[in-house]
């Protein structure tokens, strides 16, 4: 069976929902601008569930297929481990039908899909690149440390991915760990949204927010126990905005930690989930948002997005020292660095130095200049240009 002709066409396909359903979706449609920029046809096949009777539409110019992956519904416990191993076939069947690409990019595969894809695509001579951008910790998954979640957790890290010669990354963790011929570090990117808005002045209020699913990867209760003490020391009203929590929710989290949620609740606004649009205006509203993780292997591998939209938009993060955020960040310049088991008394003393208005202000432009200079699709294009050169000499090497 002979290929279709390849026309520098790209597909990016894999764990998101795209356009805007998620992070993910954010993370892929800015590598792919990237192609892009280097000359590339890209079409995105996003597992959400399609909103067409075929499945395609199109998005700023981009061919899209919705592969309708992702349930709409939860399912019972073998049908839902069923699909946890096996996610994906729908679209290697699609992409058996859909030959015409030079180069097709998976974002976070599952294990059993990753190595089906990448044999079809050495069968069929086309290029393929795997974008890792998180490795799961086993207590965060369903069933736990020893259960068949971690299970395939562990198969697509140490066998699966470990295929791949080309391969995007996320974070530094994860370029040393592939330790690959042709890898590239490639954090989330600034995607034209973000601007600097009348930022808020530090006078009678403080307003933070916090924007995401908070519990697992994120810790978010260490802060909310601090903020009555933050208020009562500052003289200050203090507001946590939380986009992507219910107040159900987080009531349970702040009881899980053994404290009394109604002893926090005057403390903290809960808005459940919002559109970004949504996002933007709290941002905007904001004078600080929080960043708070463990020391662990999960923080390390992944880039939290919500830092490179904080500072996209002028707002400093408020943040514990973990991972590569971290390292690209400067304390009391574009961030507030805080000791996660103790941070009333270091973040009290932060923000009275900076409370002022010019202070706050020019903690405000530099962490938008951080954002240009670190996220921007500019300040990463030489380095994938080379990452792409470095792709096609494998390919005709005959090394993939």
């Amino acid at each position: 069976m002979n290929n279709p002709e390849k026309r520098n066409k790209i597909l990016y396909t894999g764990a998101f929902r795209f356009p805007n359903g998620d992070a993910a979706a954010s993370r892929v449609y800015g590598v792919g601008l990237l192609f892009k920029n280097s000359g590339f046809q890209v079409d995105f096949a996003g597992w959400e569930q399609s909103s067409t009777e075929d499945g395609f539409y199109k998005y700023n110019g981009h061919d899209c297929y919705s592969q309708s992956e992702f349930r709409t519904k939860e399912l019972n416990g073998v049908s839902r481990l069923l699909g946890f191993f096996f996610r994906g076939i729908k679209t290697i069947r699609w992409l058996w039908n859909h030959r015409e690409y030079n180069v097709v990019v998976l974002y976070n595969p599952p294990a059993l899909f990753s190595i089906g894809v990448w044999l079809l695509c050495r069968f069929f001579r086309i290029k393929v690149v795997l974008d890792s951008t998180e490795w799961f910790s086993a207590n965060h998954l369903p069933g736990g440390r020893y259960g068949p979640a971690a299970f395939e957790n562990w198969l697509r890290m140490h066998v699966a991915y470990k295929v791949f010669d080309n391969v995007i990354c996320i974070s530094s963790f994860l370029v040393r760990h592939y330790k690959k011929r042709n890898v590239v570090y490639i954090p989330p990117l600034l995607l034209g949204r973000c601007g600097i808005a009348s930022r808020p002045r530090i006078k009678n209020r403080i307003d933070f927010i916090y924007a995401g699913n908070a519990g697992r990867k994120d810790k978010l209760h260490p802060f909310i126990f601090a903020l009555p003490g933050l208020a009562e020391g500052l003289n200050k009203s203090v507001v946590l905005h939380i986009a992507g929590l219910s107040w159900t929710a987080l009531a349970a989290i702040i009881k899980s930690n053994g404290k009394d949620p109604e002893s926090y609740r005057p403390y903290v606004e809960c808005y459940g989930r919002l559109n970004a649009e949504e996002v933007e205006g709290l941002y905007g509203a904001s004078n600080f948002s929080i960043l708070l993780r463990e020391n662990e292997r999960y923080a390390l591998a992944g880039f939290p997005t919500k830092a490179v939209e904080s500072w996209g938009f002028g707002c400093p993060v408020i943040m514990n020292s973990i991972g590569d955020v971290a390292d690209i960040a400067t304390d009391m310049k574009d961030a507030v660095f805080v000791d996660e088991g103790n941070i009333l008394p270091s973040l009290m003393k932060k923000i009275e130095l900076i409370a002022n208005g010019d202070a706050y202000k020019q903690m405000s432009v530099n962490s938008r200049l951080l954002a240009e200079r670190n996220f921007s699709i500019n300040a990463h294009q030489s380095r994938f240009d080379e990452f792409l050169t470095n792709l096609m000499i494998f390919d005709k090497n005959g090394r993939q």
